[in-house]
């Protein structure tokens, strides 16, 4: 979208230049156009800025805040994921279609990087209510893709090695909730010898 203002600033002093020189006058002093999007997002921050301006500003494109924009695209990024995946335990490498949205879920799950955004949180939540699980997130890449091959009409026991979902071997990390022990041990899949990993909701 800013790239629409740049575009029109461009398209403005190509045709100031192709136009009749104006007339020898005291020089003019620039004023830069980073500092006045600057100056127009602070007085928009501060609530007065005209509704006019605003509307007239936005119908150009104007990015208000690049925090929320940067999470808008992000988010379309992981609902893509979500719809390829049936999770958003991506890998850092993941990207979708083409933004890195891996390293920016890994982002999100920092502690403390939504502090004071609740609603981000939620948004993410609303695609999928584990999207930061307490247990790993490797563990929750193969409860989605065993999810996801149940619900696609595949049978347990046909997920046996060399079975891949998504490119992982379907015998391998944590098939219990469904009723099958990981790597066909009897023991409930775990994150440490004392813990039981629960099967997400």
């Amino acid at each position: 979208m800013c790239l629409m203002m740049v575009g029109a600033c461009l398209h403005a002093l190509l045709a100031r230049a192709r136009s009749p020189p104006r007339p020898a006058g005291p020089p003019r002093r620039s004023y830069p156009l980073g500092i006045w999007i600057n100056r127009q997002r602070t007085v928009y921050a501060a609530g007065t800025l005209t509704g006019l301006r605003v509307q007239r500003l936005e119908g150009l494109g104007m990015v208000w805040d690049y925090a929320d924009e940067a999470f808008d695209e992000g988010l379309a990024a992981a609902r893509a994921y979500f719809a390829d995946h049936g999770t958003l335990a991506a890998p850092q490498t993941a990207t979708a279609p083409d933004r890195p949205v891996g390293q920016w879920l890994s982002n999100q799950r920092r502690p403390g990087f939504l502090a004071g955004h609740p609603e981000r949180a939620e948004a993410l939540a609303a695609i999928e209510p584990d999207w930061n699980p307490a247990w790993p997130l490797d563990w929750q890449r193969h409860y989605a893709g065993v999810r996801e091959s149940l619900t696609a009409g595949a049978k347990l026991d046909e997920l046996i090695p060399g079975v891949t979902i998504h490119g992982r071997d379907s015998s391998q990390g944590c098939r219990a909730p469904f009723g099958v022990p990981a790597g066909g041990s009897t023991a409930p899949c775990t994150r440490s010898p004392t813990t039981v990993m629960p099967a997400p909701g």
